[in-house]
């Protein structure tokens, strides 16, 4: 009797065992003849040795084992690999699965950040049209109120030329105008004068100054009104008329020109133009 390995497990077993006593394998035995002098294998119905001549015999037979051919019987390291080839799809398959949720929460994440991004800038544009629309109407109103101011005190001073202007050529006594057509108790030779000692007043050449002054304020306002919102383009158009009709007003006040006729008719028709222009503006700014 000798010891041998399993097949399966590489135990060592007795070669006449017919199962393995380690991992349980069931072997299945085949006889051969072998030459009991110098044992060489014989041949089926071989009655002597081809290698020494020795007859074969009973004492020729020995057991050898063959591996297993059991269906369903595997070894433990194939039953640990398919196991671990198991886990190893497991885990990738958890991995890309992993993966692809990452994927689609960043997706997810990236997408609603950008439409934070995009309600945000709307936002932002739409404070900054609001706060531009509410600046420009602010000025809208603050221009209106100036040419008005202007214009009064232009209206004024127009009123004052053409009473002078007239009671010079008409030698008109006036409380109101004699100190610049009567200034030593005789009335002017020429209206022109008059009109100058009107403008030689200090008190006039205040009202005057003030009417420039106003100038300078209405068209630095207007210069910043250029570019109107959107909503208000038909406002900045009606501005725009009364501006011009503004500045024919106080200029005739500021440089009276022609003669008394077409100064009143000029005058007449700008206080008319502007103050309908203004009556539009209120429109604009009450609304």
């Amino acid at each position: 009797m000798a010891i041998i390995e399993c097949l399966n497990c590489r135990g060592q077993i007795s070669d006449r065992a017919r199962k393995c006593v380690h991992c349980g394998t069931v072997f299945r035995t085949e006889e051969k003849k072998l030459c009991a002098e110098c044992g060489m294998e014989l041949e089926d119905g071989a009655a002597m040795c081809f290698r020494c001549g020795c007859p074969a015999g009973a004492d020729s037979r020995v057991m050898m084992p063959v591996a297993p051919r059991q269906m369903g019987t595997s070894s433990s390291k194939e039953r640990g690999n398919g196991i671990k080839w198991v886990f190893a799809v497991v885990i990738a398959f958890v991995i890309v699965l992993m993966a692809f949720v990452i994927g689609i929460l960043w997706y997810q994440a990236r997408k609603a950040t950008a439409e934070v991004m995009r309600l945000s800038q709307e936002m932002k544009v739409e404070e900054e049209n609001v706060q531009r629309g509410q600046e420009y109407l602010d000025n809208l109103q603050l221009v209106t109120d100036t040419m008005l101011s202007g214009a009064i005190d232009a209206e004024n001073c127009c009123n004052l030329i053409v009473q002078v202007w007239n009671n010079a050529i008409w030698e008109k006594e006036d409380d109101a105008t004699d100190q610049y057509t009567r200034s030593d108790g005789h009335f002017v030779e020429d209206f022109n004068d008059a009109l100058n000692n009107l403008f030689a007043d200090p008190e006039f050449c205040l009202q005057i100054d003030n009417i420039m002054e106003n100038q300078t304020i209405v068209n630095s306002i207007v210069g910043q009104m250029k570019n109107p919102p959107e909503e208000y383009k038909s406002a900045h158009e009606s501005l725009a008329e009364c501006y011009d009709a503004y500045l024919t007003f106080t200029g005739l006040a500021i440089n009276p020109t022609g003669s008394l006729n077409t100064f009143s008719e000029d005058f007449n028709n700008a206080d008319t133009e502007f103050l309908h222009c203004y009556h539009v503006m209120e429109f604009y700014i009450q609304n």
